[in-house]
């Protein structure tokens, strides 16, 4: 069984004060329980500068992926899209 569940049959809603700071989590936006099976799976941070939030990142790449827009009309919530390519 898949513990996640699928992206694809998530409904599309908006939900105020999810994401860290009391942002907005949208539907492509990965949920505390998913976030908690990748968060492991990711490599520790090393030497050289210090990355931006994971999970910041990896929304931006989902948002980016399920919309199809371009990297330039990313929002400004996942920060500037030179930090997810």
């Amino acid at each position: 069984m898949n513990p996640i569940p699928s992206l694809a049959f998530r409904k599309c809603f908006v939900i105020q004060g999810s994401l860290t700071g009391g942002g907005y989590m949208a539907c492509f936006d990965l949920t505390d329980e998913e976030w908690v099976v990748i968060e492991p799976l990711l490599p520790k941070r090393g030497r050289g500068p210090a990355r931006r939030d994971d999970r910041v990142i990896l929304n931006g790449i989902f948002y980016i992926l399920r919309t199809g827009a371009s990297w330039g009309d990313l929002p400004e919530r996942y920060g500037p899209h030179a930090h997810c390519v």
